[in-house]
């Protein structure tokens, strides 16, 4: 009977370690996982650069103001729908401006210029404006009642022309202070 006890026990153990249920504390998902996301939308677009207080980028309304930059880091071309997607600098307010329908494609980055003047021209210019003391930026997306946050950023005081970027482009490294590389990758 001691025998049999063993065997069963050693059985046990031999089921209980096939490959697929063998966990590997190294794998970043253990300690992390990943967020519930029916849409698949969270990593499709990431905040990649943000500058509070610019004056070298000229946008069509003018020199200078504060600008952030949206990264796809899909080897697929991202479509923004209408009334789907937000940014805001509130996230407890994720819907403070509508981004307007657009594709950005692959690989790509999209400037957004945070002028308060509200205005979709030939340039996209949200209801707001970030703080050069520091502040919170979001990327959401409206799924039914709810709002997903695709990605977002808390970022300190930064100086005239100074940047908060991943680098690389859509990395989970943020380096403060570097050179403004808008639309450009990330140095």
């Amino acid at each position: 009977m001691k025998y049999f006890s063993i065997l069963c026990l050693l059985a046990l153990f031999a089921i209980g370690c096939t490959k697929d249920r063998i966990f590997e504390t190294d794998n970043p998902s253990w300690n992390n996982p990943p967020p519930i996301d029916s849409n698949n939308v969270v990593g499709s677009l990431m905040v990649n650069e943000v500058v509070s207080s610019g004056a070298t980028l000229v946008s069509e309304l003018g020199p200078g103001g504060d600008w952030f930059e949206i990264y796809n880091p899909k080897t697929t071309a991202c479509t923004l729908e209408a009334g789907k997607w937000f940014v805001s600098d509130d996230l407890n307010d994720p819907e403070k401006y509508e981004l307007p329908p657009f594709t950005i494609d692959a690989l790509s980055h999209l400037i957004v210029f945070c002028d308060d003047s509200n205005k979709v021209l030939t340039q996209i210019h949200t209801n707001f404006k970030l703080s050069s003391a520091g502040d919170k930026l979001g990327i959401f997306y409206k799924s039914g009642s709810s709002d997903i946050i695709v990605d977002s950023v808390s970022f300190g005081a930064q100086g005239t022309n100074e940047a908060s970027a991943r680098i690389p482009d859509g990395s989970p490294n943020w380096v403060f202070p570097v050179v403004p590389t808008p639309g450009d990758p990330n140095q």
